[in-house]
Parts: structure tokens; sequence; C-alpha cells
């Protein structure tokens, strides 16, 4: 199985993000949350799950996106929202195909929608 990197960037989500950071369990091998300095208990949270946490300001949402990428060690990247969790079909989807596949730059779920950019693949 391939190492994959979680990135999340939050602001006071602390009544979402434990269900968000419960579906990435057993998927990423390291969560980096850029937090935008919440006023709750956000950054405490990820910081008791495990998580890199770096509290840096919003200079806006690609930005934001970039820098967490940008922290990575590994090669897949899941970019994820802390009110999205993935389900347990793309749970499963991802613990298979990490086994098949070879490159992926990124894995970018937005809105439920999974995209994957620069795919590679390895037949088996």
């Amino acid at each position: 199985m391939r190492h994959i990197s979680a990135t999340i960037i939050t602001f006071n989500e602390e009544h979402r993000i434990k269900a968000c950071l419960a579906s990435l369990d057993g998927i990423a091998d390291e969560i980096i949350v850029v937090d935008s300095f919440s006023t709750d208990r956000t950054a405490e949270i990820c910081s008791e799950h495990g998580c890199k946490v770096v509290k840096r300001e919003f200079p806006g949402y690609g930005a934001q996106r970039q820098f967490a990428t940008s922290l990575t060690t590994h090669s897949y990247v899941l970019s994820i929202d802390a009110d999205e969790v993935l389900s347990p079909a793309l749970r499963n989807t991802i613990i298979i195909n990490s086994s098949v596949v070879t490159e992926i730059s990124l894995i970018y779920l937005y809105g439920g929608i999974v995209l994957l950019i620069s795919l590679t693949c390895s037949l088996i």
C-alpha cells in the first residue's frame, strides 16, 4: 500500500472535524492541518488526533490549499474539507486502488466528488 498524506484547512471547525479525522483513519499516514487561528478547539482536537497543525493567516482558499500540500511528505495527497468525510465505499476504493496505483499527484475531494489528477496505474 502506498503512503498517503491528507491535508485539511480549518477555521472554527470543532463541531465537524472529529468526523472528518475519523474517516481518514487507516487511509492517511499523515494529516496536515493548516488552521487560520481558530478561536475554538479545532487545533487542539487535531493535535490530539496526531495531526501536524500549522497556524497561518488565510490568504485565500487556493493559496492555503497549496501551502498545506507543500507541507506533506508523501507522494499521494488527499485534500479534504473539514466538513467532509470519506464514505465507506470511497475508503474501500482508496485502499484497493492504492495497491495498483503507482503514481497519484493529488486526490482532491470537493463536494463529495473525487478528482484524481495525474493518475498512473500498473496492470495486475
